[in-house]
């Protein structure tokens, strides 16, 4: 775990990054030069400006994870996010049942 990149080490990383899910602006500032998908969680950033590179989610397992299923598809089918179609299904199948921690 890094407790700080800075600035320039944190853009430098994104652009090897496939995705983003989280509820960070950053997802709303710094992703949209990389064509990053982000996935916005919960209601922290709401009344801030969305490029299409966002897709907002509810904090809700299941509306995360339907969000990263459709990232690709609202993009074009252009970005990768992911790289293997069966990866929605098999965190559909492995997912714990009980109280949800997203």
């Amino acid at each position: 775990i890094v407790e700080n990149f800075g600035a320039l080490n944190y853009l430098s990383v994104l652009q090897f990054c496939a995705a983003m899910v989280g509820n960070s602006s950053s997802g709303l500032i710094e992703t949209l030069p990389f064509n990053l998908p982000v996935v916005n969680v919960g209601s922290r950033q709401d009344g801030r400006f969305r490029t299409a590179n966002v897709i907002d989610a509810p904090n809700d397992q299941d509306a995360i994870v339907e969000a990263v299923a459709l990232q690709p598809q609202r993009l074009g089918g252009g970005l990768q996010m992911v790289k293997d179609a069966n990866l929605v299904l098999q965190l559909r199948a492995h997912r714990t049942p009980g109280p949800r921690r997203v």
